[in-house]
């Protein structure tokens, strides 16, 4: 058997658009996208905070039984596992995938260029506040996080001084310069893409990514009205404790996801919601974006 190596990544930032780049270039047919959005195939272990698996997923029992479903996000482990995302191919240009921890988890450039050094790698970028915020209101929504804004800011800064900020932190995956610099130190093509483009502006955002691929892009119309929201539980203390007690996992194993989602919408609210700091932790944060952003 032939094995193909995917040749394009979306590898970030998380929170900055890449899911609806990701359908939108899903669709064209000079690209085959990885039924798995995130595979994460070129990172070691990932933070619990950020991929936290139900207890009933096996990801042999995907590919044993489930493959090709669509699936957003798992760690594939093998080699032979990561070629078989790719394995029904046709004469596509394009192999896609989007793991967004590939910005920012140590090493990932290097080992993809090991991979395949001549793949294109496509980069999202995102207000550094605003994609914070949105970070932080994801796993307020995934019962992930408990604290407010301004005790998980102020307790990033502290250890961003002390140097200890690990690279998933909120902040940390706001921190673009030395990421994007080590993309383009392995990667002869490198995109980075303003998310308030493509979200605005989105022929031009079209034309930038034709010309970077060489390749038309059609059946692009997408609604932006929902990129990157997302919904507050309103009983948000609840959530966090059911969450820790495993409820959660069992719920989502029982009932179906159309049940799930109406449940959800029920008990969590889509209200507009701003970032909430005093003013001397603002201005230090920005101050901290402004080097490192």
């Amino acid at each position: 058997m032939t094995h193909h190596k995917a040749n394009l990544f979306i590898v970030g930032a998380m929170k900055a658009g890449t899911t609806s780049l990701m359908d939108i270039l899903a669709r064209q047919d000079a690209i085959y996208a990885s039924p798995i959005k995130e595979p994460h195939y070129f990172t070691e272990e990932l933070p619990e905070i950020l991929y936290e698996p139900s207890r009933f997923f096996s990801l042999k029992g995907y590919f044993d039984k489930e493959f090709p479903k669509p699936l957003h996000i798992a760690k594939v482990q093998s080699e032979e596992q990561y070629q078989k995302l790719f394995s029904l191919r046709k004469d596509e240009k394009y192999l896609l995938e989007a793991s967004t921890m590939y910005l920012h988890h140590p090493g990932v450039a290097q080992k993809i260029a090991a991979y395949n050094p001549e793949a294109k790698i496509i980069i999202l970028k995102r207000d550094p506040l605003e994609r914070t915020f949105s970070h932080y209101r994801m796993l307020i929504g995934l019962s992930r996080e408990n604290r407010s804004f301004e005790e998980v800011i102020s307790e990033e800064i502290k250890k961003y001084h002390q140097g200890t900020l690990p690279w998933y932190s909120y902040i940390g995956m706001s921190f673009y310069k030395k990421a994007i610099a080590e993309y383009k130190k392995y990667f002869k093509e490198v995109l980075v893409l303003d998310f308030q483009t493509f979200v605005s502006q989105r022929e031009k955002a079209l034309k930038i990514l034709e010309e970077f691929l060489q390749v038309p892009l059609q059946n692009t119309d997408f609604d932006a009205s929902g990129l990157n929201k997302t919904r507050t539980p309103k009983f948000q203390k609840l959530f966090f404790f059911l969450k820790r007690l495993g409820v959660k996992d069992y719920f989502s194993a029982i009932f179906s996801s159309k049940l799930k989602q109406r449940v959800y919408v029920l008990l969590s609210s889509d209200k507009k919601e701003k970032p909430n700091l005093k003013s001397e932790t603002y201005n230090t944060l920005q101050e901290i974006f402004l080097r490192e952003s």
